[in-house]
């Protein structure tokens, strides 16, 4: 009787881990599709591209010489391309998918889906890369007028 029961719990034990490993499976699954939803793929090419921009420009406004000119835009080739190169999307896809399919239940998956297909989460999709840029803005503002305040504080522990 006793070798039964445990048989019995075994046989559930079973049932339930593949259940999850299903579950995770279909969770992934939607993730990915929520991933392409959401233009991740085509936005991570963009914030790589707009990330290369912004630092050309900062160091246009740094007045280097043409010699440190040349060599700074070297390193910065040389830094984008290795970006470029780690941060493909066939090559974090997996760890985004993950992310999202163990951070959302499958229900989750496909209602965050559902509102991205509506009208207003394709509108606030077509609108990210204007509100991230505004909110990098607000960011970068609050943390200029910091820029004193923390060099004071390093310098009173120096």
């Amino acid at each position: 009787m006793r070798k039964i029961a445990m048989i019995l719990v075994a046989i559930v034990a079973a049932g339930t881990i593949y259940a999850a490993d299903n579950n995770m499976a279909e969770r992934k699954q939607e993730a990915e599709k929520l991933l392409v939803v959401m233009g991740v793929p085509q936005g991570m090419t963009q914030s790589i591209s707009a990330a290369s921009r912004m630092l050309a420009a900062r160091m246009q406004r740094m007045g280097m010489s043409a010699e440190q000119m040349k060599k700074s835009q070297m390193a910065q080739k040389e830094i984008m391309d290795l970006i470029k190169k780690e941060m493909a999307w066939d090559k974090i896809k997996g760890s985004l998918v993950s992310a999202y399919a163990e951070t959302f239940t499958l229900e989750e998956l496909k209602g965050i889906i559902k509102f991205y297909n509506t009208p207003v989460g394709k509108k606030f999709i077509e609108k990210q890369p204007e509100l991230q840029n505004r909110v990098y803005y607000v960011q970068g503002t609050i943390m200029s007028g910091l820029q004193p305040k923390i060099k004071a504080i390093v310098e009173k522990y120096k």
